[in-house]
């Protein structure tokens, strides 16, 4: 059983601890006049286009009619970006240029800052149901302590929906940091253990992705994601090493990071905790889920901050992509795409922030992947 605390509390905690929302001075979103609608050239199949439109449906249909969805400065209704996914979706069984119907039928708006786009992926770990010398390294399931705070009880400001703490001494007070979790080991006697990984640094990324699969030593396996967060803010590493100056320009991708906690094991807890956001696993059936709870479409799904852009919305994108030949070298290819906003992230804020679901599995691409490009919107005309 939670504990309870009072309203009064939970707003202190809110007003004290969390960022003040932003006061959206500049338009995120603008409507685009026809002449100014990019060449809607989409390089990936059409199935995959409507089972990701359909994942989308699925998830909003389980959405109150009236809720609202941010839209840059604005708002929507659940209702209003169900009928657009629809709409979309008849489009692309009939006969005829998509795009010439598509600008008929819709709305398309842009936003109005360069997006930075990153990608992710469902990565692959090696683990065990018992701890041993090789498998010592802890996924953990929701602790016993953890409270989860819904603060639109209490107020009507924006909050991130991921808010948590702990109860002590009647009061609620942030959850422990990862130096707490992972240094001090302050979970243990609560063995909340879902299983034992082999190496800490997967395991760190492992919390940036939110969803892996795990390989037992018979060959098993099965598939874990996100159920709950510490409540910190997510701080990024690849930052701090390039401000100690220990990571170059151009260096800071995820193989860079990983190359350089490698060969400076003595370093690794003091950067990895300079991230004190925990995330807490479940075993899931089917996924990778977003954060709208359906299983995301490779290429297609991508993760916004929804305090800009409606959850389960369709959307375009256009940037560059990074190609490895069979040398490891790197070349660049423009590539557009209709896309699904399926999903978010705790490193995914602000209106120019958006990162692309590449698949599950080894995808070398996915770490190398950090492009500015342009992220549009549909809402079917009314």
């Amino acid at each position: 059983m939670r504990a309870s605390i009072s309203p009064l509390l939970f707003l202190c905690f809110l007003v004290l601890l969390l960022p003040v929302a932003d006061s959206r001075a500049e338009p995120a979103l603008t409507l685009l006049p026809a002449h100014q609608i990019p060449p809607l050239v989409d390089d990936l199949d059409r199935s995959s286009l409507k089972a990701v439109l359909q994942q989308s449906l699925a998830a909003l249909a389980q959405k109150p009619d009236s809720q609202a969805f941010s839209f840059g400065q604005q708002q929507i209704s659940a209702d209003r970006v169900r009928d657009s996914l629809g709409a979309f979706l008849a489009l692309l069984d009939q006969p005829g240029d998509l795009a010439l119907e598509v600008q008929r039928a819709f709305d398309l708006y842009r936003a109005t800052v360069p997006v930075l786009f990153t990608a992710y992926h469902e990565p692959e770990l090696r683990g065990s149901f018992i701890r041993t010398e090789r498998y010592r390294y802890p996924l953990y399931r929701p602790p016993t302590d953890l409270v989860q705070v819904d603060a639109s009880r209490f107020t009507t400001q924006r909050f991130p929906p991921d808010m948590y703490g702990r109860v002590t001494n009647g009061r609620l007070v942030p959850y422990f940091s990862r130096a707490q979790i992972d240094g001090q080991r302050i979970l243990v006697p609560q063995r909340r253990e879902l299983v034992w990984l082999d190496d800490p640094v997967e395991l760190f990324f492992l919390h940036i992705q939110g969803s892996g699969k795990i390989r037992l030593p018979d060959g098993a396996w099965f598939r874990v994601g996100y159920a709950a967060s510490n409540g910190w803010p997510y701080r990024s590493i690849g930052k701090l090493l390039l401000g100690q100056g220990k990571l170059q320009t151009g260096e800071a991708s995820a193989q860079g990071i990983r190359h350089y906690l490698r060969q400076h094991p003595a370093e690794q807890d003091r950067i990895l905790f300079h991230n004190s956001r925990y995330i807490f696993f479940r075993v899931v059936s089917a996924g990778p889920l977003g954060s709208l709870g359906v299983p995301l479409t490779p290429g297609r799904s991508i993760a916004v901050d929804p305090n800009w852009y409606p959850p389960g919305a369709l959307g375009f994108i256009r940037t560059t992509k990074p190609h490895l030949d069979k040398d490891g070298q790197v070349s660049w290819q423009p590539f557009s795409r209709f896309v699904a906003l399926q999903d978010r992230g705790a490193a995914i804020t602000g209106p120019g922030r958006a990162d692309i679901y590449w698949g599950s599995g080894p995808q070398p691409e996915a770490g190398l992947m950090a492009q500015r490009g342009e992220l549009y919107i549909f809402l079917k005309k009314s």
